[in-house]
This record gives C-alpha cells, sequence and structure tokens, in this order.
C-alpha cells in the first residue's frame, strides 16, 4: 500500500509539474504570437503610410502639373502620360542591387514589347532601324549604341579592347571597332550563341534631347551645328516635335536601337552608368581581363549642365508635347515623364527676371 500511495503521490506531483510547464508553454506561445502579430501591423502601417505618402506626393505633383496647363486641348495627353507612369515607371533610385534593379528593368522592357503600343509601332514600321551593334566576339558581348547615352565614356573605357596607345581628342571611338547594323545582327543565325551578352544604354529622353542640344546645337566646332547654331532652344524642341528626325542623336531611343528584337541581358541607364558598366566589366562579363575599371573610373562630369536660364525661351506647351512624342521611350525604359515635366518647371523658377 505505501508503495501504492507513493507511486501515486509521484504521479500527482509530476502531473502538477506538467501543468505548470504546460500553462507557462501557452503563455509564452500566446505572448509570442501577440508580439508577432504586433509586428505585422505595424510593418504592414509602415509600407501604408509609405505607400500612402508616395501616393499622395504624386498627385500633388500632378495636381501642379494641371494647374500649370492653362492653354489647349491637353488635357487628355497629360492624363494618358499620368496612366503611362501608373503602369511602366521603375521605382529606381539607383541606391539598391543591380541584379535587383535588372530584374524591375528587364520585365519592364517585356511588358512593352508585348503590348498593343509596341505591336502598333511595328505595324507602322516604327523602331526598326538599328544603328550599329558594338561586338566583342573574344568575350561574347554586344552593345546596341545609342547616341547621347554616355557613348564617348564608354569609347574610353573600351580603348583598351581594341586600340593600343593613348587616347586621342575628340575621337569617334564605335565607328573604328567591330560592328553590324542591328538588321544584319538579327538576321545572323548565331547572334544570340555568338553573343550570350547583349545590352544597351538608355537616358531619361528630356535629359537627353537637352545634352544634344547644347552639346551639338550650339558649340561652333561641331559639323551638325554648321546651320543651326542660331537655333533657339523651343525652337529645337519644335523641330523634334514636328520634323520626322532621322538624326540619331535625337530620334527616340526605340527607334535607334528596338530593344524588342534584342535578346537583351542588361540594361544600362546614364543616371547609374558607373554602378551599370562596374557590374558589366567585373561580374557580368569577362571583359575584366582586358578592361580595368572601377566604379571611380567615370569621371564625375554633365556636359549639359544647366544654367536655367539658359531654358528661358522654352514653353511647357513645347516641353509636353515633346513628352508626348517620346512616349514610347518613357514607357519602354520606366523612365517617369511627370519627372521631366517637374524638372522644367523647377528650372524655370531659377530663371532670372
Amino acid at each position: 500500500m505505501p508503495l501504492t500511495v507513493g507511486c501515486r503521490n509521484k504521479f500527482s506531483n509530476s502531473y502538477s509539474l506538467f501543468n505548470i510547464r504546460g500553462s507557462l508553454l501557452i503563455v509564452g506561445i500566446v505572448v509570442l504570437f501577440s508580439i508577432t502579430l504586433k509586428y505585422l501591423h505595424l510593418k504592414q502601417l509602415k509600407y501604408t503610410n509609405l505607400y500612402v505618402t508616395h501616393a499622395t506626393e504624386t498627385q500633388i505633383l500632378e495636381n501642379e502639373i494641371l494647374s500649370k496647363v492653362t492653354f489647349g486641348n491637353y488635357d487628355a495627353k497629360i492624363r494618358t502620360l499620368f496612366d503611362i507612369a501608373s503602369q511602366y515607371v521603375i521605382d529606381d533610385n539607383y541606391s539598391g542591387e543591380v541584379p535587383l534593379q535588372q530584374q524591375k528593368r528587364l520585365e519592364n522592357m517585356e511588358k512593352f514589347c508585348s503590348s498593343n503600343v509596341y505591336k502598333e509601332m511595328r505595324k507602322r514600321k516604327l523602331g526598326k532601324r538599328g544603328r550599329q551593334m558594338t561586338l566583342v566576339k573574344e568575350f561574347g558581348v554586344a552593345e546596341c549604341i545609342i547616341p547621347k547615352t554616355g557613348t564617348s565614356t564608354r569609347g574610353e573605357i573600351f580603348w583598351q579592347l581594341f586600340e593600343k596607345g593613348p587616347i586621342p581628342n575628340r575621337q569617334r571611338f564605335f565607328s573604328r571597332w567591330p560592328c553590324q547594323s542591328l538588321g544584319s545582327f538579327m538576321r545572323s543565325k548565331n547572334s544570340s550563341s555568338s553573343f550570350p551578352f547583349q545590352y544597351l544604354i538608355s537616358r531619361a529622353p528630356f535629359d537627353r534631347a537637352l545634352s544634344g542640344y547644347f552639346d551639338k546645337i550650339t558649340r561652333r566646332d561641331h559639323m551638325m551645328s554648321a546651320n543651326r547654331n542660331n537655333m533657339t532652344i523651343n525652337e529645337f524642341f519644335e523641330h523634334l516635335v514636328q520634323k520626322e528626325i532621322l538624326d540619331h542623336h535625337y530620334n527616340d531611343q526605340i527607334s535607334v536601337c528596338d530593344p524588342c528584337l534584342l535578346n537583351l541581358t542588361f540594361i544600362g541607364r546614364t543616371e547609374s552608368l558607373s554602378r551599370d558598366m562596374d557590374y558589366i566589366i567585373n561580374k557580368a562579363t569577362r571583359l575584366h581581363e582586358k578592361v580595368n575599371f572601377t566604379v571611380s573610373s567615370i569621371p564625375s562630369r554633365n556636359k549639359s549642365k544647366l544654367d536655367p536660364n539658359s531654358l528661358k525661351n522654352l514653353t511647357l506647351e513645347t516641353v509636353l508635347d515633346f513628352v508626348w512624342k517620346y512616349r514610347h521611350d518613357y514607357m519602354a525604359f520606366g523612365y517617369d515623364p511627370r519627372s521631366a515635366i517637374k524638372e522644367f518647371l523647377e528650372y524655370k523658377t531659377n530663371i532670372t527676371p
């Protein structure tokens, strides 16, 4: 009997201890669950606030733009541009990881290339002209060249691939090196296998046009400025809007180099050129075997750094017409057309009376 009682007491004590431990475990689980829910709620609230803030800032900008437009029938076009921005603009702050940026840029390009907008362009035979593919066969690399996207800078970087000795001044780099037209490149059966790394560099359309004007039109020592050096900036932009542009320096980028015809591996931007070139040369390809490049290799310079007074004659109406005509570049490459209009309005506020 004592043994039986002893066993019963031992079991009873163990059972009580189990109850205590079990209760503590349940309490711990409840507390942990509560903390997790609180964390997730705060996290969701944070992102909701960020989204609301971003949406509010966007709405303020759109309202500001609309408030400035007091002429002509631009309302429908502007709202279409806003719609383009909501569908295609890439939130690319140039501070994230390059592979993540590339994923966003390539996905955006794929969306554009499968859109009805692009299909209509193809029917109208737009976007088919390819000026030049520069080929580095040894490393399987091909760049579709778009002028006014930092081509001179890239020419200096790649000089080591094709040339020896110092770089001469004002050298037309890419015309000297192995190349094909985009059409010839696409007709080649082995283009994808021979050049598995295909890329291009784009630029925000408004900034590219400004660079074209100040670098090519206003420079008296440039052959293209012969009969145009008296052209005002507003006349220049009106020319881009009203005429069929054949000069590859000023044509829309998807006409100079149709990205939808290529098996693109990488889409760089002038705005992130140092980081993009560092990734291309040192990580994505074997170009580093012949090209010595670091992020600091590209000097900090901007040939079209603007004095706001140089835009005194440029009107908002002309800028809106320009952004509308070049809207496909904004779509394909993920640039925000609202930013171009905002940039112009900021320049105008700093003009000396």
